[in-house]
């Protein structure tokens, strides 16, 4: 649940780092074992086994041959591996307390022409001093051993281990392995010192390698979105510079080819609308002139005139129907600009209440300004005035007798905020995300004399194109409210 709510860039991140990690894992665990097997295979090519003979016994006394001749007692790779578990080390040095060591060679003694050697281990523990043997141990198998001992040779240090031989109380089995070729084995020891270093730095390494990766897989991607999120009917210029031959570049080149269609079509319907509302001006005047020209007619009819009437009226319809598709033409087709004057909003929104009150005592609605002084914007006065008197006529049309409707406007912060709300019949929540399209009539809300749904995209391009922002907030049977945020304008010192 947590990464199904995550960015791609920290899923795939986590998906390099942690097959990142198990490669580096696997290949640190294949050295180690393979270390391992080198360490084994030099600790059987240094292993020295034999007899040891105890409590002066020698080779006269003692049957030997159990040592000698049997195969039950020679080392395999098992036995290295798990540490000798059959033997005991003759010092234990891994004891409850401190422990040091040494040992040394007595002799040479010779029995049946053969040379031993006694050795010897002093241990100095906590507990105190004490010597462990002698043990005797024939020269010809331990020839290593014996000479690294008698040269005192720090280059060979040995381990020695033994094994008790059933039914011979003064014979054990020996074994002598060099410390340095001899594997640790123990579970915290797997790793060598040197790769336990290296560790913090794979890991490191790792996480930004992987984000890393993670980064420069998604900023295409990102790309496109941001695109995406950029695209709207009144620019669809927005393209995506990605190059690659891959997956993301193939879809890369398909947003553009979908967005140079998209330019392509919104254009040619921007540039339909705005010819038939011009070629629409001209018979538009005529049916006009016309129109006006019968009314005055001495012989007309009542009948007759209450039709020319209804002509008339549906004409001055289809006039403002004509000029509003001309003004979002032109807003479209980026041919139309705001003035950069200086404009007191103060002094519009004071016209626009004073100019819709009488409509609103007429329908008995009670209506408030609340305006403060001194607000400024760049602006053209009557565009902002065309924009409160569509807030404000909506506001008349759907506030009831007895309602209420507010204009405030104040400043907050960097910017000017002019609210229009109401009491009236208020707006669904499905509607309200659709209240700025074009054509768009809420059902019920709107009668067949009540336009044709593009006051409220006006309202949105002109405040647009003033650098603001408008929205709605809206609850049936309670009322409408329309929020204009415009930047203020301060002169620069």
């Amino acid at each position: 649940m947590w990464l199904r709510n995550r960015s791609l860039w920290l899923k795939l991140g986590l998906v390099y780092i942690v097959t990142v990690l198990v490669l580096v894992t696997g290949v640190i665990i294949y050295l180690e074992d393979h270390r391992q097997d080198l360490a084994i295979r030099q600790a059987q090519l240094d292993l020295e086994m034999g007899p040891g003979f105890l409590n002066g016994a020698t080779p006269e006394n003692t049957d030997s041959s159990v040592l000698f001749n049997n195969g039950e007692y020679s080392i395999t790779d098992d036995d290295i591996k798990n540490r000798l578990p059959e033997y005991t080390a003759f010092v234990d040095i891994n004891g409850p307390g401190p422990v040091s060591y040494s040992y040394h060679l007595d002799g040479p003694v010779t029995f049946a022409h053969s040379e031993y050697y006694n050795l010897v281990f002093e241990i100095n523990e906590s507990s105190g001093y004490h010597e462990v043997g002698p043990v005797l141990i024939p020269a010809t198998l331990f020839p290593a051993t014996v000479a690294s001992m008698k040269n005192m040779s720090m280059y060979r240090i040995n381990r020695f281990y033994y094994r008790t031989v059933e039914g011979n109380d003064n014979l054990i089995h020996v074994i002598s392995m060099d410390s340095y070729s001899s594997p640790i084995l123990p579970l915290d020891k797997i790793i060598s010192e040197d790769i336990t270093w290296a560790l913090p730095f794979v890991l490191v390494f790792t996480i930004l390698f992987g984000l890393l990766i993670s980064w420069l897989t998604t900023r295409p991607l990102k790309k496109i979105t941001l695109a995406t999120e950029q695209l709207s009917h009144s620019d669809l210029s927005r393209r995506v510079d990605v190059r690659s031959g891959d997956e993301i570049g193939r879809l890369a080149r398909s947003f553009n080819t979908m967005a140079d269609r998209l330019e392509e079509a919104f254009t040619k319907q921007k540039q339909f609308v705005s010819d038939a509302a011009h070629e629409l001006r001209t018979p538009l005047a005529s049916m006009k002139t016309s129109i006006t020209k019968a009314m005055s007619a001495d012989n007309l009819t009542q009948d007759n005139q209450e039709l020319l009437e209804l002509v008339s009226g549906r004409v001055d319809h289809m006039e403002d129907l004509v000029n509003d598709l001309l003004f979002l033409s032109r807003i479209d087709e980026g041919k139309f600009r705001s003035d950069d004057t200086v404009l007191d909003v103060t002094d519009v929104l004071t016209e626009a209440g004073e100019s819709f009150r009488a409509l609103f005592e007429e329908k008995k609605v009670e209506f408030t300004s609340r305006v403060e002084p001194g607000l400024e914007v760049k602006g053209e006065r009557g565009l902002l005035l065309r924009v409160l008197s569509n807030l404000l006529d909506n506001a008349a049309r759907h506030t009831p007798s007895g309602g209420e409707v507010v204009l405030e406007a104040g400043r907050k912060e960097a910017d000017i905020v002019i609210t229009v709300s109401d009491t009236g019949v208020g707006i669904a929540a499905e509607h309200l995300p659709h209240v700025f399209d074009r054509f768009y009539k809420a059902p019920g809300l709107t009668g067949p004399n009540d336009g044709y749904g593009l006051g409220l995209a006006i309202c949105k391009s002109i405040v647009e194109s003033l650098g603001g922002r408008i929205s709605v907030a809206s609850e049936p049977g309670k009322g409408t409210e329309f929020t204009i945020e415009l930047p203020f304008y301060q002169e620069e010192t």
